[in-house]
């Protein structure tokens, strides 16, 4: 189980921010920023499951008592789209994302339950500018914690950002 880092205190106020519309110029390496909380009920994993991911361990609970899970888990997929909102949500790049390039080294570490509270900390994993100076190259690290400070899913995207300068 990893536990959630603290912030430092310089980066307090940013881990807190949304809607910053960030340009390449504004972030550095290192640079996190916490999600929102949201939950997820019984219904809507049963509901998700049975559209996407029709599993017995997403959408029956006798049968998924008796898998590997011991219980109702949702869909990886769902963990994914979860995760991906919880980042949008927050802002960074409203407006200043350009394109998405990439999703990779996509992990499920634990499973996601019926009625945990999940949020997310974006990591700026990289960032360098493109072969084109108004564009930059960026990497950020998702990760999914629960209620109790367990990860439980990361992923990294690759985007293009605009850059404020030409560099």
């Amino acid at each position: 189980m990893q536990s959630i880092p603290q912030l430092p205190p310089d980066l307090c106020a940013r881990s807190q921010a949304v809607g910053l519309r960030l340009y390449f110029e504004d972030i550095r390496e290192g640079d996190w920023f916490d999600s929102a909380e949201t939950s997820v009920d019984e219904s809507s994993v049963i509901s998700f499951a049975k559209a996407w991911d029709p599993q017995p361990f997403h959408i029956d609970k006798d049968l998924a008592e008796r898998s590997l899970f011991g219980g109702l888990s949702a869909s990886g997929l769902q963990t994914i789209l979860l995760t991906y909102k919880l980042y949008i949500d927050l802002g960074l790049f409203d407006g200043t994302a350009l394109a998405g390039l990439g999703l990779n080294n996509v992990l499920f570490k634990a499973p996601l339950r019926p009625d945990d509270r999940i949020h997310v900390r974006a990591v700026i994993a990289s960032a360098r500018r493109s072969s084109k100076p108004e564009r930059a190259v960026v990497k950020v690290a998702l990760h999914t914690f629960n209620q109790i400070g367990e990860e439980i899913a990361s992923l990294e995207l690759t985007m293009l950002l605009a850059c404020r300068s030409k560099g």
